[in-house]
Formats: structure tokens, sequence, C-alpha cells
């Protein structure tokens, strides 16, 4: 909240005239008047007596903050999204930049703004100096947000982002030296003794959130183990083996009630390494049904306490990366002249245009 919005909600708080304040200042009235609009500031010796007069600190009448809640920078992270969508890359990287450069020292902003316009950058159709432009700024920002120290989480999701940004780019000396870095995984994990005292403690509820947290932490690392074994042996061309291992991953997904979505891509992958067309649009089908439907963690035994901390619109989210990995990757070059895979897409494409009308609607009617 700008200062101007300080000074005036506060003088109404306290029930106070702008010629009271202006009494009780020195000042005149216009000048309190020019401050409420913001077209001048308050002078420096003014500051303390006005914090006082408005019964607030000085901290809170300049608006200084030196990080986000993790709500505000879910808001801003929504607001970014919709921006990039509808007002194009742009405009998301000049929200962003503004944003970082009021709270430069809130990394969980910064690597969450890197996130969700690597994102958008993929899907957009740019030329190849404004992409590279835009990838400099991203790197730049996992780079200073894998700095982070204070906010574990932040800083380690960053490092594993940079890392993976690293390898693809050949810089495989700075990704060892981050790999380095990271920590061995405990030998036992303190949330279960977290678990074992609110037991003690009658905290069900609490017990079985926690425990469900984990277990998709853990089932989310498996399906990235079994992402890279699958991709390890198609690029060793063992065919069969990437099948029985996607087979795997199928059934697990049923077994462990994960979203739908992450049992058809390894079976995509592999019938695209065969070639194989009628399989390989039927499963996309699948795919694109799959990605309409919103994982409800709150109707799954076993993530029913994490439902509200799951985002609804993953699959409206990622659509346009796929979108551009099925027309721009080699790997689907062999499905490029076939009628229904043309179909499929202009599908995909007119659910996206719908999307990107709804996020319109919704700033426009303020929802």
């Amino acid at each position: 909240m700008p200062i101007n919005s300080v000074i005036r909600d506060k003088r109404k708080e306290y029930g106070l005239t702008q010629e009271q304040v202006a009494k009780y200042l020195g000042v005149t009235a216009p000048a309190v008047n020019k401050w409420e609009s913001g077209i001048s500031c308050p002078d420096i010796v003014l500051l303390a007596p006005l914090a006082r007069l408005l019964r607030i600190d000085l901290n809170t009448l300049l608006c200084f903050s030196e990080s986000l809640s993790e709500q505000e920078i879910r808001m801003f992270n929504q607001e970014l999204y919709h921006v990039s969508q509808s007002g194009g890359i742009e405009a998301g990287f000049a929200l962003a930049r503004g944003q970082i450069q009021e709270y430069p020292n809130c990394m969980l902003l910064i690597y969450s703004a890197a996130v969700i316009l690597e994102g958008a950058v993929a899907a957009a159709k740019l030329s190849p100096d404004k992409k590279k432009e835009f990838e400099e700024q991203i790197l730049s920002w996992y780079e200073r947000a894998a700095k982070e120290e204070e906010n574990h989480e932040a800083g380690m999701a960053a490092k594993i982002m940079l890392i993976s940004k690293y390898v693809s780019l050949g810089k495989y000396d700075e990704a060892e030296e981050l790999i380095g870095v990271l920590p061995e995984r405990s030998m036992f994990d303190k949330r279960f003794l977290q678990c074992d005292l609110l037991l003690k403690k009658g905290k069900i509820k609490e017990v079985r959130k926690l425990l469900q947290r984990k277990l998709l932490q853990e089932i989310n690392e498996v399906q990235g183990i079994f992402a890279r074994l699958i991709s390890m042996e198609l690029l060793q061309e063992n065919i069969e083996r990437a099948e029985r291992l996607a087979e795997i991953v199928h059934k697990a997904v049923k077994l462990f009630d994960v979203w739908e979505f992450n049992s058809i891509v390894p079976l995509i992958q592999t019938a695209s390494a065969r070639k194989d067309v009628e399989r390989s649009i039927e499963l996309l089908q699948e795919l694109f049904s799959a990605l309409l439907v919103p994982w409800n963690l709150q109707e799954s035994l076993l993530y029913d306490e994490l439902g509200e901390e799951k985002a609804e619109d993953t699959g409206t989210k990622i659509l346009p990366l796929i979108i551009s990995e099925l027309e721009n990757s080699e790997e689907y070059g062999f499905l490029h002249e076939n009628e229904d895979f043309q179909k499929l897409l202009a599908r995909l494409r007119r659910y996206q245009e719908k999307m990107k009308r709804t996020v319109k609607n919704e700033e426009r009617t303020g929802k």
C-alpha cells in the first residue's frame, strides 16, 4: 500500500479531517490533500510526527517491508500468470521486474516468477534473439534465488532448477558445484518424530495431513525417477524396457491415486519412440481429456487433507507447453502430416483461446 493510501486510511480510521492533520503538524490543508492524492510526500522532518499522529510506526507509514508473505506471493503468481496469458510475455516480464525490484530480497518471489515466466516463454512464439533475452533473465533470477539461505525450500528448489539449466547449457562444472552443496537425504525424517508428538497430543487431523504431504512428496520423487529411467532407456533405444517402465508408472498412478495425466505421459513417450501413429494419437486424446479434469485431492483417501493446497487449474497452465511441444518437438514430427493429429491440435488451440478469453473476462469483471 503506497504512503498516500496509508495516510488517508489511517486519518479516516481515527476520525481526523485533513484540516486537523494540517493543524497538528503545522502545515496547510492543501498540503495534506496533496499527500493523500499522491501528488507530493511529507517533508522528512514531518515523518515521525505524522507517524505518531496516525498511531503507526515509520515502517508502516513508509510501507517498508523486506518480503512478502506466502499468501501474497501466491496471489501475485496468479496475477503474473494471467497477465502473461492475456497481455503477453513482455507485460509479464515487466510486471515481474517491477515486483522483484520492490522486494529484491524475497527469493521465493524471484524463484516462482522465474518458473511461471519460463513456462510462458516456452509456449510463446518468439524470435531467437527475444527468446534468448528472456531466457537469460530467467537464468539470472534462478541464480539469484539459489543463493537463498533463510528460506531453505525456495533456495533448494532454485538450486535444483539451476542445475538442470546448467546441464542443458553445457555448463557442467557449474552444475557439479551446485550438486555438491545439496544435502544428502537424512537417515531419519523429522516429520515422523513430529507425527509421534502430534499423535500423543491427540491432533489426528494434523498427523494425517503431515503424513499425506510426506507421501505425496515421495510419490513425486518416484515419478521423477521413473521419468529419467524411461528417458535413459529411450536414449539407448531400449524401447521394450522403456515400455515396461511406462506400464509400471501407469499402474502406480492408479494405485496411489495420482492425477491420471501423469500415467499417460510415459505411454506417449514410448508410442512416439516406435513412431506408432494410431497409438500416439489415441493416447494424446486421452491426455487432453485428463488435462481437463482437475486433480481433486479432497476426494482421495490418500490426500483429502491436502485438498485446499493444490491449484485446480494445473492442466490449463501447462496446456501452452504441451501445444508448443507437439508443434515444435522433433519427437512428434512423424505425426505432423496426420489429419487426426492436426484436428487434435486445433481442439487444443481452441481450448487455449477459450481459457484466455475467460482470463480476460475475469480481469474485466474484477473476479
